[in-house]
């Protein structure tokens, strides 16, 4: 399509038309190289070497979403992003740094994380990562801070409900779809659990009540401005630094979702190196006391953290629960799948793992409202 960015064109950009300084200063060495980078979905990612050999990111939000170009997207996401991100980083160190943007070209210079991976395919292969946790909890400390009020108040942002087309995304891909709505033509996961997912969550009345009241909660929360996408896949990591990366489907909501959204994924990193770490039994073995003890110690620790601010823990813990579980389903029947399970060959092995999955994700939104623990869910593992 025309709107798509090609690598000359964008050379080009860089190189005649780059007028402000604070890009000037990060484009002070000829352009040896452009790389793209098959990380984006609905952002085009570019590296950009120079002859000095230091390098930057440069993403591109075309008028759609670049891995699915039927869905239009609003490409002024480019300014909303780049605004998250200045947010984020003011209170945060694990965000990566923007350089600067060029809003009429949709266009957002940012630091290049070259020495880090993406945190999904490092647990797949069972990397530890002993220091996430702290991270993690320093980045959720920062929910609490008043930077968060410049998203509000700033009265030239135009999205303060976050991009519409990103959230109606989210609202069929995360709370409809995987739930069953336009069965079966949005549900994907093994064949043999379809049966079983039609009983236990299409046709479950208690889970279907309980989902509606945690989306209505998403959209009527105003309590603080979450990242909307955290999980494994938003994280680029080594083992000594975190960074949370595309926030484009941010908007004001529960704190209780990103947690939520976050533990899901580690759940099921969990639940999927039985079969990913199969080989190798000791590494299995440290892996799954490594995942357990860092999904603990987020719990607690938010817990406190967030309690110690005046904040009603209980309910954040329930409704945390609550969108663990959501997001659980929504992965494995959603069409927003994860290379977690799709990665898993053997049909039989992929049925089972899936089943015990969604089983917890049942058990976590048939007890929403109650007082669980995380550690009740990985016993059940």
């Amino acid at each position: 399509m025309n709107d798509i960015l090609t690598t000359e064109k964008l050379l080009r950009i860089i190189n005649n038309e780059i007028a402000q300084e604070e890009l000037k200063k990060i484009v002070n060495s000829p352009v040896k190289q452009i790389q793209e980078l098959s990380e984006g979905n609905v952002n085009q990612v570019f590296r950009i070497v120079k002859e000095d050999d230091t390098s930057f990111i440069v993403k591109y939000a075309p008028p759609f979403a670049y891995r699915y170009q039927h869905v239009a997207i609003a490409n002024e996401r480019n300014f909303f992003e780049t605004s998250i991100l200045k947010i984020f980083y003011k209170t945060s160190n694990h965000v990566p740094k923007i350089y600067g943007a060029i809003l009429e070209k949709n266009m957002t210079f940012m630091e290049d994380l070259k020495d880090c991976q993406t945190m999904r395919e490092a647990l797949i292969s069972g990397v530890i990562f002993p220091d996430f946790s702290q991270h993690i909890i320093e980045f959720f400390t920062g929910y609490l801070k008043n930077a968060y009020k410049d998203f509000v108040n700033n009265t030239a942002f135009s999205y303060k409900d976050g991009i519409p087309e990103l959230q109606a995304i989210t609202k069929a891909f995360v709370f409809e779809n995987p739930f069953g709505k336009n069965y079966p033509e949005n549900v994907v996961c093994s064949g043999d659990n379809l049966d079983w997912v039609q009983k236990n969550i299409f046709d479950n009345p208690q889970l279907q009540l309980n989902r509606k009241k945690l989306q209505d909660n998403y959209y009527n929360s105003t309590e603080a401005l979450l990242h909307g996408d955290l999980h494994t896949g938003s994280f680029l990591v080594n083992p000594k630094e975190t960074y949370i990366i595309d926030p484009e489907f941010s908007k004001l909501g529960p704190i209780s979702f990103d947690l939520g959204m976050l533990l899901a994924n580690l759940i099921m990193n969990n639940i999927v190196s039985e079969y990913h770490l199969r080989a190798d039994t000791k590494k299995l073995e440290a892996f799954k006391r490594w995942i357990n003890k860092t999904i603990e110690t987020i719990w607690l620790e938010t817990s406190r953290l967030f309690e110690a601010n005046g904040k009603d823990v209980t309910k954040l813990k329930q409704e945390t629960i609550g969108y663990c579980g959501i997001e659980i389903i929504r992965r494995i029947i959603g069409e927003a799948q994860i290379k977690d399970y799709l990665e898993i060959k053997d049909e039989h092995i992929r049925t089972r793992l899936e089943r015990k999955s969604m089983q917890i994700a049942v058990n976590q939104l048939l007890d929403y409202g109650k007082s669980m623990e995380i550690s009740y869910y990985l016993d059940q593992i």
